[in-house]
């Protein structure tokens, strides 16, 4: 399997609003407590006291709301601007309302001052979902209060920071348009970033935020300068917002649930696949038959398109999955290892799990929805799910790449030449194209994943695709422990 693109890496570029870059990038919540820096950070965030004249509300209403825990499910967002670094995580909703949800957001600038605090976004109907894989949220107001603020003690401002929302402007096919969207590579790709300002002044407490704070009404500026000066709530004064570019300014962006019916079960997302997708279940019945054939078959299906479709094939015989555009994503790959079964691997390859690296690095596969599929030679059929997209991207990151972690890098290249004898020479690695013993195949390939913790399952299945089988090596007992889907 093979990967050919020409797009550029946004995640890597930044975004430009005007003067301004931004850069966003998604992370598992878990991964940011393994920072020492933000973990200090998020303590200090947990430890705070509710103090009513610092926001202007009620003690028990505040007490509340202190008493948060993070939603570990939703990836958190993480934006650097102008040597600040800022974190904002969803708060779980003790009951469920569509119109709010709560944001923790922390930021750490280059002298190590922190400053936290809780948004509560009040919405005036449910997020409605776009062709684009993005949300409108119609913002009424939101309720702010502060956590931790070294920036006003420890630097001498003058006032509370403010804070400025990030969000997107962009229309979009179906007719939705003027609404603030949360970031994605769609939006940003077209640079056309909304920088809100919503309170300043002020206390930092609750309250209506001025037509600034209304994304609706923001994203009407669609040259990207929707910011405004609004009420600060909580008994402030409006004020002129000072620049974005200041040492006063929090930057975060909205992080909600952004689908109620997402799985994170691996045999969910396999089934729930299939049953709403026929025409994947017609592909992978006839991808047995394909593989005696002298070069590799294969189908994909991306988040642009209803058609499942096929890739082009290599002058060596390989298919070659095109990057999609910007902003669609990878939900189904399939494509098999073929004839002679003396010459093929019996396990995804070390160019297959590559290539999928290479595509998260770019935000190009749903980690939510993507199933990959494999069909070999040797009569072997396989499923690969991603559930830690982040995890399994760091382990193929390359120098200069922003998750790139020279521990992991290291031990990438040993791994990679022991089971693959890949990177560097080894002439009798684990895995081989010519193996006959195809168990023990499958059993070193989930070693090989397992012991770098991937973040993936996998899944053996029948013939048909129609049956799978979840796998996991036991290391004690050294064998393959299997678990059927029901």
């Amino acid at each position: 399997m093979l990967l050919a693109s020409c797009e550029k890496d946004l995640y890597e570029t930044g975004i430009q609003n005007g003067n301004r870059k931004i850069s966003l990038t998604s992370v598992p919540v878990h991964k940011l407590m393994q920072i020492p820096k933000f973990n200090t950070a998020y303590s200090k965030a947990k430890r705070a006291k509710p103090d009513p004249k610092l926001s202007g509300v009620k003690r028990t209403a505040l007490e509340e709301m202190y008493n948060f825990t993070l939603d570990t499910v939703v990836l958190a967002k993480v934006l650097e601007m102008s040597g600040k670094i800022s974190y904002t995580m969803l708060i779980k909703n003790e009951v469920i309302d569509p119109l709010t949800f709560k944001n923790l957001v922390i930021q750490i600038d280059e002298a190590n001052n922190m400053y936290a605090e809780i948004i509560k976004y009040n919405l005036s109907k449910a997020p409605v979902k776009t062709t684009q894989d993005s949300y409108l949220l119609d913002i009424v107001n939101k309720d702010i209060n502060v956590l931790v603020d070294e920036y006003t003690v420890t630097m001498g401002l003058a006032t509370t920071p403010c804070t400025y929302i990030v969000v997107c402007y962009q229309p979009y096919s179906d007719g939705s348009s003027g609404g603030g969207h949360t970031p994605t590579s769609a939006c940003l790709s077209e640079s056309n970033n909304l920088v809100i300002e919503i309170s300043c002044g002020g206390g930092g407490g609750g309250g209506d935020s001025g037509s600034g704070g209304d994304t609706s009404t923001g994203g009407n500026n669609s040259d990207g300068n929707g910011t405004s000066t609004g009420s600060t709530g909580g008994g402030g004064s409006p004020g002129t917002p000072p620049s974005p570019n200041g040492p006063n300014i929090i930057i975060t962006t909205p992080v909600l649930v952004t689908d109620p019916d997402l799985t994170t079960d691996p045999c969910e997302k396999i089934k729930k696949q299939l049953s709403e997708n026929p025409q994947i279940v017609d592909e992978l019945s006839n991808m047995a038959n394909k593989t005696s054939e002298n070069t590799e078959w294969g189908r994909y299906k991306i988040t642009s398109a209803n058609v499942i479709q096929t890739p082009a094939s290599t002058a060596s015989g390989q298919v070659s999955f095109p990057f999609p555009s910007v902003g669609v994503k990878y939900t189904m790959m399939a494509h098999t290892h073929n004839s002679p079964a003396e010459q093929t691997f019996s396990v995804f390859s070390w160019t297959d799990l590559v290539q999928m690296g290479e595509m998260i690095k770019n935000n190009q596969i749903d980690s939510n929805h993507f199933v990959a599929y494999l069909a070999t030679a040797d009569g072997t059929y396989f499923a690969l799910t991603i559930e830690d997209p982040y995890t399994f991207g760091q382990f193929f990151a390359l120098s200069g790449q922003p998750n790139f972690d020279m521990n992991i890098a290291e031990n990438r290249v040993n791994e990679a030449n022991k089971y693959f004898g890949e990177l560097s020479p080894n002439n009798d690695p684990i895995i081989k194209e010519n193996n006959t013993d195809l168990y023990a195949d499958k059993k070193a390939f989930l070693q090989f994943l397992q012991n770098n913790n991937l973040g993936v399952s996998l899944f053996e299945s029948n013939q048909n695709f129609s049956t799978f089988t979840k796998l996991a090596y036991n290391p004690t007992t050294n064998n393959v422990d299997s678990e059927n889907c029901q």
